[in-house]
């Protein structure tokens, strides 16, 4: 601002002055003379506080500022003080007020003919607070509301202070939810006695019907808070999320039905941030249709014994259910885990993911079932690591059936699946004890894997249990291809590029006898049995986790092998 225009202002403010003579009588001096004698003039007068409220009887402290043109306060002026309602508000000299009676009065200060001025409210006694009766939705977007009301008093003179809770219809006020999101956060402070007040509700669940309501208080709250009557509730519906898909879960995750019978399915999709999403499309499908097919609302129906895993996908993300289907009158089969690789992640298994080596792959032309497999890569001179999935305490009989491939280059041998048993205390009990002794008490380990004879080789059976061989040094255990007593029927080779589905069902001991048994069937076919050994002597031993086991003899090439469809239960349909 250039110095003229400065001096235009300042001649400005002092048209209502009384100082017009003096100007004139130094219009010959330097201009910057001239604005000094603008200094330390009044020009407003502003008064603490512009609005108060007071008992009769009782007092209230105003304050005046009087302020230059620049806005700088100023001292030593003397200012009055004079009220419009005597018998409402009266005011002494240094702008004490008391009341008198109830009512209005207008309190003003003034200093050098510039007046400031205070609204004084003056009640008989203090009252509770007013009642909203006009709260309302006003706006909803997919994770909030926006609520509207008509601000009231305090019971005091003042704006009210508001409580406002939430809850998914229908609200009970004492178990309702405060508000802690967005600008109707409690406490949420008054602003003007009839004001029409919005404010907005955030985090709430996409497509879902609240309720809201509110208290208008005064004071501090949960301190000496005094507070009205309750508001009236309103309603409002959150719009549905436009979110993608994150996720899909099947409810129930597992079922075992008699032939006949039939399953209800529900898929629940979720976006990233754990939001139901409603309104998508959602595609059914079953991996055993001629056992239990699904029909496009997730009913499955039980045709014939034997597994099924069950897929809800929507936009390309899946979630599923392990179905086990028994003839009537045949042993109850209770599925224990089931991955088939279409929920797109390994997060399912609790040990030994890794990135390097597992991966789950989407092409619909390869997989077994579904659209997704399992890859499992094993380097030039290394392994392919494990999968370890814990069913904590334990069962005396598990099955576990699986489909595995060989890439059509496969070299050498390799672990293919484990059930482990560990003390039903220490689910750790069973891992890291290669080359010991079980006692009977500690652990034991079934597997089936290819051996050296081949590519991959011949299946085999291969255990560690108390009375197994010791190495020479007599305190050293190498897991067991059988004891004489096991009996396999060839053909026990897989094909190499082809999926080929394995068996396995471990059936435990009675404690203190010699009446457990091993069991596995190639592509449906039984060609192997293991039968009148012992795998523990107390039942702190029980099944109670699967591995898949990617442990090889180390061929100088980098090679895959493929897992999908995997389902875990106590028996064999």
């Amino acid at each position: 601002m250039t110095f003229k225009h400065k001096l235009s202002r300042r001649l400005a403010l002092l048209r209502n002055v009384v100082l017009l003579g003096a100007l004139s009588a130094v219009a010959g001096c330097d201009l910057r003379q001239l604005l000094g004698l603008l200094q330390g003039v009044v020009v407003t007068v502003s008064v603490d506080p512009a609005a108060a409220s007071v008992i009769v009887g009782q007092t209230v402290q105003l304050t005046a500022t009087p302020r230059d043109s620049s806005g700088n306060p100023l001292s030593g002026g003397a200012v009055t003080w004079a009220t419009n309602n005597a018998p409402v508000a009266t005011v002494n000299g240094s702008g004490l007020v008391t009341g008198a009676g109830a009512g209005s009065a207008i309190i003003t200060a003034t200093s050098e003919s510039k007046s400031g001025t205070a609204a004084i409210t003056v009640t008989t006694s203090v009252t509770n607070p007013g009642v909203v009766t006009n709260l309302a939705v006003v706006g909803v977007t997919a994770t909030s509301v926006t609520l509207s009301f008509t601000e009231t008093a305090d019971g005091a003179g003042q704006p009210a202070s508001y409580e406002v809770r939430f809850a998914v219809a229908p609200l009970s006020w004492g178990s309702a939810t405060s508000v802690a999101q967005g600008s109707c956060a409690v406490p949420l402070a008054g602003t003007a006695i009839g004001a029409t007040r919005s404010c907005t509700v955030l985090g709430l669940a996409p497509a879902t019907a609240y309720q809201f309501q509110l208290v208008a208080f005064r004071g501090a709250l949960n301190v000496n808070a005094v507070f009205g009557a309750l508001s009236n509730v309103a309603s409002g519906t959150t719009a549905a999320s436009t979110a993608p898909v994150a996720s899909v879960t099947v409810s129930p995750a597992s079922a075992s039905l008699l032939v006949g019978a039939t399953q209800q399915l529900t898929a629940t999709l979720k976006d990233a941030n754990g939001n139901t999403l409603t309104g998508r499309s959602v595609t059914w499908t079953s991996s055993a249709p001629l056992v239990a097919p699904v029909s496009g609302s997730g009913l499955v129906s039980a045709l014939a014994a034997g597994l099924a895993t069950i897929t809800a996908t929507s936009e390309g993300k899946s979630g599923t259910a392990a179905l086990t289907v028994t003839a009537s009158g045949s042993p109850s089969v209770d599925t224990v885990f089931a991955d088939d690789f279409e929920s797109g992640t390994l997060s399912a298994w609790q040990d030994g993911v890794d990135p390097t080596r597992h991966r789950v792959v989407t092409d619909p032309s390869f997989a077994q079932s579904g659209s997704r497999y399992l890859e499992v890569t094993y380097p030039a001179g290394g392994e392919g690591g494990w999968l370890t999935h814990w069913f904590m305490p334990g069962y005396d009989s598990v099955y576990v059936s699986y489909y595995v491939r060989f890439a059509a280059n496969w070299q050498g041998s390799t672990k293919l699946i484990a059930l482990y048993g560990s003390r039903t205390d220490n689910q750790w009990s069973a891992f890291g004890q290669a080359g010991n002794c079980p006692t009977g008490t500690d652990f034991f380990a079934t597997m089936l894997v290819t051996d050296q004879t081949g590519n991959p080789g011949q299946t085999r059976f291969y255990t560690y249990y108390p009375a197994m061989a010791r190495e020479p040094d007599g305190v050293t255990c190498w897991g067991r291809y059988g004891d004489g007593r096991e009996t396999y029927v060839p053909p026990l080779a897989l094909s190499l590029g082809v999926w080929h589905r394995v068996e396995f069902w471990v059936k435990l001991n009675t404690p203190g006898q010699a009446n457990a048994s091993q069991t596995f069937w190639l592509d449906g076919v039984q060609r192997g049995t293991w039968s009148g050994i012992s795998l523990r002597s107390s039942d702190i031993l029980r099944l109670n986790s699967v591995q898949l086991t990617f442990s090889s003899g180390g061929v100088p090439q980098t090679q895959q092998l493929y897992v999908d469809h995997l389902v875990v239960a106590t028996a064999r349909p």
